[in-house]
């Protein structure tokens, strides 16, 4: 069964009722038979909408909670191609550039240098340029969902990188259901955004994840390997959590004795 979220339940009910409101103007001169059958119909709409609604607001604050039940139990290992960055050599960061804009005079429409570009941008602090790269990316993406899922994930770095992390976790959430399995970078990367936001158990809860999808996750070397490329303020939050992960284990351990 393929997993939809309550936000998307409840988008697909409010379209339920845009439905029945178009066919109200159709009901004149209808027997009063149909037009019972009609209200009955828009009154079973209306619970779903209720229902979807009140689930969108327990379980899902713009991404699936991080500590529900099926976030416990679920392994993430997929392959992703969205969730991909060039990242330069020792040296080589003005021919990888250079590299990104020769592509773009050819095909200003490329995703991916788009995405880098825009990422480039945000990094520097020059946001609306960054803004207009990721709007163009976003646009030549339409037709494509592995493509917008790219610009999403370079997207949420850009918004985690400027303090935005509701906004990070929402492009990432997006992210997740255009690839539409248990993508790698899930885990590891809600549990630093929800650390960062000061949320202790889903973050904790999200690492628990990381280190059952991938073990190297759960030794501090190889912690520190997988995420070589991270830039300093990436990498504080990571060691903090890493170290509240780490006390968790032994509490546990502890208490289990």
């Amino acid at each position: 069964m393929t997993y939809r979220s309550p936000a998307v339940k409840l988008e697909a009910a409010l379209a339920r009722i845009d439905r029945f409101r178009c066919q109200l103007t159709e009901l004149k001169g209808k027997s009063m038979g149909s037009v019972r059958l009609w209200v009955a119909r828009l009154m079973f709409c209306g619970s779903l909408v209720m229902f979807a609604s009140s689930v969108a607001v327990a379980g899902d604050v713009g991404v699936k909670a991080a500590a529900d039940s099926t976030a416990s139990t679920v392994v993430y290992r997929d392959r992703d191609p969205a969730a991909m960055g060039y990242q330069a050599r020792p040296g080589q960061k003005n021919k990888l550039r250079n590299a990104v804009r020769r592509t773009l005079q050819k095909d200003p429409q490329n995703v991916a240098a788009l995405s880098q570009r825009a990422y480039w941008h945000a990094e520097s602090g020059e946001i609306e340029a960054a803004q207009r790269d990721y709007e163009a990316a976003i646009a030549a993406s339409a037709d494509n969902p592995a493509n917008r899922a790219r610009v999403l994930w370079s997207r949420g770095w850009s918004h985690y990188g400027q303090g935005d992390v509701p906004g990070a976790l929402a492009d990432w959430s997006q992210a997740e259901r255009l690839h539409g399995g248990h993508p790698f970078w899930v885990p590891y990367t809600y549990a630093v955004a929800y650390w960062t936001l000061g949320d202790r158990d889903r973050a904790l809860a999200w690492y628990d994840v990381a280190v059952a999808s991938r073990s190297a996750w759960g030794d501090e070397g190889g912690m520190k390997d997988l995420t070589r490329h991270w830039n300093d303020r990436e990498k504080e939050q990571l060691l903090a959590l890493f170290a509240a992960w780490q006390d968790s284990r032994s509490e546990a351990t502890a208490s289990a004795h």
